[in-house]
């Protein structure tokens, strides 16, 4: 990255700006909006072809999923701001999230400092869990309900070829 420069990628995601999926298996936001093209160059082609969105899976968020899903996204800078926060929701993050915020400050993974929400050295190094801990209850329950088969990844192509082993 040049000096100066930030990512503007996931910028953008974590602020919750728009982005168009362009190509396959790429992935496209809006504010209250997830999705993901198709991965396989086959189905992708006939779907712009066809003049048909080439949307593999998404998800539109409503409710209070929206503020979950800022969280999530946004602590991918390691904080949220407390004013830029309830500027856009009308809320506090205190009143919206008090059992995830009390739980990462027990475990000392993140600090309220100022009214803005802030990773600790051990909550930057789990990132993930954080991210987690901001995931919306019907996310979990969707999740809990999946079988291992919804979660097989369309890998872009029809069939795999047997691959020799040496051993025949």
């Amino acid at each position: 990255m040049r000096p100066g420069y930030k990512y503007r990628y996931e910028y953008m995601i974590a602020h919750l700006a728009p982005l168009i999926a362009l190509g396959a298996n790429s992935v496209g936001y809006s504010k209250d909006c997830i999705y993901r093209n198709h991965s396989d160059l086959k189905k992708y082609a006939a779907s712009v072809m066809q003049g048909d969105w080439p949307i593999r899976a998404g998800h539109l968020f409503e409710g209070d999923e929206c503020y979950h899903n800022y969280a999530v996204r946004r602590i991918e800078y390691l904080e949220m701001n407390g004013k830029e926060f309830k500027s856009q929701f009308g809320k506090p993050l205190e009143e919206v999230f008090p059992e995830q915020i009390r739980l990462l400050e027990e475990f000392n993974l993140a600090r309220m400092v100022n009214g803005d929400f802030k990773l600790t050295e051990d909550g930057i190094y789990f990132t993930s869990a954080v991210k987690r801990a901001f995931f919306h209850p019907s996310a979990w329950a969707k999740f809990e309900s999946m079988s291992p088969a919804d979660l097989l990844l369309e890998r872009g192509m029809q069939e795999r070829e047997a691959i020799p082993t040496g051993s025949d």
